[in-house]
């Protein structure tokens, strides 16, 4: 609504269409349609609730809404490439792009070249978008302000955006502004929403050295074996593992342990210690997350032990 009232200079309000006379129910199970003043010129917005149908279909359903009345139709769709807006002018349908196109011939055109890509359905988190999901799960909180989160997470603010464009691309959150802040709030409820996201979550550990007790970082958390034995009944590993987040040119290890006199060192791609609430453990969610593959019963049963205590997911 804004790009449109700022790229023609119109005052638009709008409320839900109520239709005198009855449609098709297929009309309304795959439509939003709202009445929609643009100055003082009424017309019917009609946005698809899910992929936008082929042009031909399109025009059906315009024309089937347009029986019952003799507003303009103006469909609203998410993205176009250049062809489906060549057919759409051909088929005199207005229609419009947010951000990216309008063609509203019954008051004024503009069209832009920018052709916005379809979306696609990521496989894995981003670092950034998993770093957010599981803060939001330590917050125990139905909404959440994105503003300075990027701080609190030590990112950018355009990864904070990419983050949550991702999270909702997934349906995994929802998003809604309140004055000047954008707030997020999880689709499903915690435990739900943690379920439904175990498919698309990226193990934090890119790699893992044996390096020398000597030569290793300073204030590095515990990890792997070593964190899930401080957060379940486990026995201590005998070469204790620790997370590292940092540049790695300078450290010097093997990829097998070669005696006791190395510690294990894992190269994370998030700081762990931002989302843990004990500077010296790795944050529990995302040491499960890295050893949910390992094949070991003790194991599984302690991670499973983590999970009915759900201590972060209680409200």
């Amino acid at each position: 609504m804004e790009y449109v009232a700022e790229t023609l200079g119109l005052s638009i309000k709008s409320k839900p269409w109520n239709v005198s006379g009855g449609l098709p129910m297929f009309i309304f199970e795959n439509y939003d349609i709202q009445k929609v003043m643009l100055d003082d010129v009424s017309c019917l917005f009609v946005k698809p609730k899910n992929e936008m149908p082929g042009i031909p279909a399109l025009k059906r359903h315009l024309e089937i809404i347009g029986e019952k009345s003799s507003l303009p139709r103006v469909a609203i769709v998410e993205s176009i490439n250049p062809r489906q807006r060549k057919a759409l002018i051909n088929a005199k349908l207005p229609f419009i792009v947010e951000n990216t196109q309008i063609y509203l011939p019954f008051i004024g055109v503009a069209l832009s070249e920018r052709f916005s890509k379809s979306k696609t359905v990521p496989e894995t988190l981003m670092p950034s978008a998993q770093m957010l999901l599981l803060y939001y799960l330590y917050q125990k909180k139905k909404e959440l302000p994105i503003n300075g989160m990027a701080d609190k997470l030590k990112v950018s603010n355009m990864q904070i955006t990419r983050a949550v464009n991702q999270l909702s691309a997934l349906h995994l959150f929802t998003s809604h502004k309140d004055g000047v802040r954008i707030i997020i709030s999880g689709a499903e409820e915690d435990e739900s929403l943690f379920a439904k996201a175990t498919p698309f979550l990226l193990n934090p550990v890119k790699k893992k050295l044996y390096i020398d007790k000597n030569t290793m970082p300073g204030n590095m958390p515990l990890s792997g074996l070593s964190a899930l034995a401080e957060y379940s009944m486990l026995s201590e590993p005998d070469v204790p593992t620790y997370a590292y987040c940092g540049s790695v040119s300078g450290l010097r290890g093997t990829e097998m342990l070669v005696d006791y006199d190395q510690i294990g060192l894992e190269i994370w791609r998030y700081d762990p210690i931002l989302l843990s609430g004990n500077t010296e453990v790795a944050d529990p969610i995302s040491v499960a997350i890295s050893l949910r593959d390992m094949d070991d019963p003790r194991v599984e049963q302690a991670i499973d032990g983590i999970w009915r205590k759900k201590e972060w997911l209680k409200d």
